[in-house]
């Protein structure tokens, strides 16, 4: 995965292994909307109250990025402490 916060652009990649054991590396590009990231979430959190719908960034989701951050800092601070 790789994203530019500035143009809003980010480019996933996913691997998976075809019969035969084949690799295959899936590259999907997408671009975010001009709106401010966190307001739109809190935007779709109030209006999913409102409907007593799902809202698009759900408490799972947002637990899941949570781990992930924790996951790169500690595997940053790994390897900064590795250099020394």
């Amino acid at each position: 995965m790789s994203i530019d916060f500035q143009s809003r652009q980010g480019v996933i990649g996913r691997r998976s292994v075809e019969p035969g054991g084949k690799l295959k590396v899936a590259v999907e590009e997408v671009q975010a909307g001009d709106g401010e990231p966190l307001k739109r979430q809190l935007e779709s959190f109030l209006h999913a109250i409102r409907l007593e719908s799902r809202p698009i960034v759900s408490g799972e989701d947002g637990v899941a990025a949570l781990e992930l951050a924790h996951r790169v800092l500690s595997a940053m601070e790994m390897s900064l402490y590795q250099q020394r």
